[in-house]
C-alpha cells in the first residue's frame, strides 16, 4: 500500500512527542552525505583551530 505524504505526516502528528522526536532524529540523519562523519570530524578540527586561535 502507498501512503500519500499527507497520510504519513497525519500518522507521524499522531505520535506522542517523543516518538516524533525520534522519527525527526530519523529522517534527519538520513539526509546525511555517505561521508558526513568525515566532515563533522573536520568542522570540530576546524572550529577547535579557531577557538585556539582566538585564546592567544
Amino acid at each position: 500500500m502507498v501512503n500519500t505524504y499527507d497520510e504519513i505526516f497525519d500518522a507521524a502528528l499522531s505520535l506522542p512527542p517523543g516518538l516524533r522526536a525520534m522519527l525527526a532524529e530519523h529522517l534527519f540523519k538520513s539526509l546525511d552525505a555517505e561521508n558526513q562523519l568525515e566532515i563533522d570530524t573536520l568542522w570540530a578540527e576546524e572550529a577547535e583551530k579557531r577557538l585556539q586561535a582566538i585564546n592567544i
